[in-house]
C-alpha cells in the first residue's frame, strides 16, 4: 500500500447545515449520527504510509468532538493533516488551533458568491462567516507561508458558465478554487466540465468511514450511507492494507458486489484526464496571488437565479437552435422576426411580484447579422422593455430594466438586420438582479419602426 492509496478519513455523520445536494444531510436525506472513535481513527492512520491524509465527513468534521484529537494522531503518526470543511465553525480560536497541529491545506465547500444564493444552497449557513474565515486564513500567511487554502464549489446548471466570475470573486481571499461537477443518485453526474469520452479503470483508494467500514472509492462512500454492505471491512477486523487488496479482487470480478455497482457508475470519470490536464468532474485553478487585505469587492447587487434557463429556448419563425450553454441560434432572415423565446420564471419562496424593477443582463457573442433582445408581454403583442441591440464585434453586453416582472413574460431574440441576412448568436448567460426603477420607456423605444406585431407571428408562440 502507498500513500496515494489513502483516500481519506470521514469521521462523523453528523453536520451543521442541510445542503440543498447532501446525500447525507439534505433535506430529504436520511440523516445519521454515527462517530468514530479515537481508537478506531488511531489504527487506520498508524497502519497507512506517511503522507498527506484528509479528515473529512459525510457530515462537517468540525461537528467531530474529537476533530482535534484525530488531527494530532495523524500528525504524531508522520501525516500532513487536511482539512475539508463547510467552514462554518473555522473560528479563529479554531483556526489557531489545527494550524499549530500543522494543518497546512484546508478546502471550503462553498458554491456561491452572493449572501442569499449560498444561504439557500447551503442552508444553515452564511456567507459572510466563509468570507470572514477567509480573511483570518489570509492573515496567518506570514506565520504559515505554506497554508494552502482552497474553495470546492459544486457546479450547478446556473452557475456553470460563471466559473471565471468566481474565479475572480475569490482572487485575493484563498489560494485556489476546485470547480467540481455535481453527483446524483448515489452513481451519476451532471455540469461535466467535458465529454470525458471512453471508460477507463478507476483508481482505488480506501476512505475509513463514520461507522468503521471502509470503501473503496467516493461512490461507495455515498452509497452505503444507508445501506449495510457486508463485504465492506470493518476496521476493527482488517488493515487498510488487507481492505485495499479485498477491494481489487472485487473490482476484477465484474459479478461481484462491488463489480455489479461499477457497471452503472460514473465516478471513473474522477481519473480521466482531457486535453487541459483536469478530468471532467473537476477542475482546480490556482489564482493570482494577493497581499493580504487586498481583495475583490463583494457584488452589490444579489443575483436571482433561474428566472431565465438557457436550457429552454423556444425557436420561432424557421430559427434554429441548439446547445445549452452557450445557446446557438441562426435567426429567419426576415427583419424583425422573432428567432428565440425564454420563458420567465417566479420562485415561490421570492415572489417576482414582491422583487420590485429586474435588470436582465444578457452575454451575447453576435457572429453574422445583428440582433435585437427585449422583455415582451404574455401575448407577445409588445414590449415592456427598451430593445437593445448588438452586432458582431466580440462579447456584447445588453442589459435590459424590466420595472414589472410578472410570470408569462417572454425574453425576446429577433432578427435585427436588413437586407434578408439572418443573424447568428451565441447566448451565453442571461442573469438577473435587482434593479432600482428605470425611466419610463418611450413608445418608439420599445418599439422601433418596422416592428412586427403578434398577429403575423403567430407561430411564434410555443403553444400555438
Amino acid at each position: 500500500m502507498q500513500a496515494i492509496d489513502v483516500g481519506g478519513v470521514n469521521t462523523t455523520e453528523v453536520c451543521n447545515l442541510s445542503c440543498v445536494m447532501c446525500h447525507f444531510n439534505g433535506p430529504t436525506a436520511t440523516k445519521l449520527e454515527g462517530t468514530l472513535t479515537v481508537e478506531d481513527v488511531r489504527k487506520f492512520v498508524g497502519s497507512v504510509p506517511a503522507g498527506p491524509i484528509w479528515f473529512a465527513s459525510t457530515g462537517d468534521f468540525l461537528m467531530d468532538p474529537h476533530a482535534l484529537e484525530h488531527l494530532r494522531t495523524a500528525a504524531a503518526y508522520g501525516h500532513q493533516p487536511c482539512v475539508l470543511t463547510n467552514g462554518q465553525l473555522l473560528t479563529p480560536e479554531m483556526t489557531d488551533r489545527i494550524l499549530e497541529i500543522g494543518v497546512r491545506e484546508i478546502a471550503i465547500s462553498v458554491d456561491a458568491i452572493e449572501p442569499g444564493s449560498y444561504r439557500r444552497i447551503r442552508r444553515g449557513g452564511e456567507l459572510s462567516v466563509i468570507l470572514d474565515v477567509c480573511s483570518y486564513l489570509r492573515s496567518k500567511k506570514s506565520l504559515y507561508p505554506d497554508l494552502t487554502v482552497t474553495i470546492a464549489n459544486v457546479l450547478f446548471k446556473n452557475t456553470f458558465a460563471r466559473q471565471e466570475e468566481f474565479e475572480r470573486f475569490w482572487t485575493g481571499r484563498v489560494d485556489r478554487v476546485s470547480f467540481q461537477a455535481e453527483y446524483y443518485g448515489a452513481f451519476k453526474f451532471r455540469n461535466l466540465l467535458f465529454d470525458p469520452g471512453e471508460r477507463v479503470d478507476c483508481h482505488l483508494r480506501v476512505f475509513l468511514m463514520p461507522n468503521g467500514k471502509m470503501t473503496p472509492c467516493c461512490a461507495i462512500t455515498v452509497y452505503q450511507h444507508d445501506r449495510d454492505l457486508e463485504w465492506l471491512p470493518h476496521i476493527r477486523q482488517a488493515t487498510p492494507s488487507e481492505a485495499l487488496e479485498h477491494f481489487k479482487r472485487l473490482y476484477a470480478d465484474t459479478e461481484s458486489p462491488l463489480g455489479q455497482l461499477c457497471r452503472q457508475c460514473d465516478w471513473w470519470m474522477m481519473f480521466k484526464q482531457g486535453e487541459q490536464g483536469h478530468s471532467a468532474f473537476t477542475r482546480t485553478v490556482s489564482l493570482p496571488d494577493l497581499p493580504y487585505g487586498v481583495s475583490p469587492e463583494m457584488p452589490k447587487t444579489e443575483e436571482r437565479l433561474g428566472v431565465f434557463r438557457l436550457s429552454e429556448a423556444t425557436a420561432c419563425n424557421d430559427a434554429e437552435i441548439h446547445g445549452e450553454g452557450p445557446v446557438h441560434i441562426t435567426t429567419s432572415p426576415q427583419q424583425w422576426a422573432f428567432a428565440a423565446l425564454f420563458s420567465i420564471h417566479d420562485d415561490p419562496e421570492w415572489p417576482l411580484a414582491e422583487a420590485g424593477p429586474l435588470l436582465i443582463r444578457i452575454e451575447a457573442l453576435v457572429e453574422q447579422g445583428e440582433i435585437g433582445v427585449s422583455i415582451a408581454e404574455p401575448t407577445l403583442g409588445k414590449f415592456i422593455a427598451a430593445e437593445k441591440r448588438a452586432a458582431p464585434g466580440g462579447m456584447s453586453t445588453l442589459e435590459l430594466t424590466l420595472n414589472s416582472p410578472a410570470p408569462g413574460c417572454w425574453l425576446v431574440v429577433r432578427n435585427y438586420a436588413s437586407g434578408g441576412v439572418a443573424g447568428k448568436v451565441n447566448i451565453h448567460s442571461i442573469r438577473t438582479f435587482p434593479a432600482a426603477p428605470p425611466p419610463a420607456v418611450q413608445p418608439d423605444d420599445a418599439q422601433p419602426s418596422g416592428f412586427v406585431p403578434l398577429e403575423s407571428l403567430v407561430s411564434a408562440r410555443p403553444d400555438a
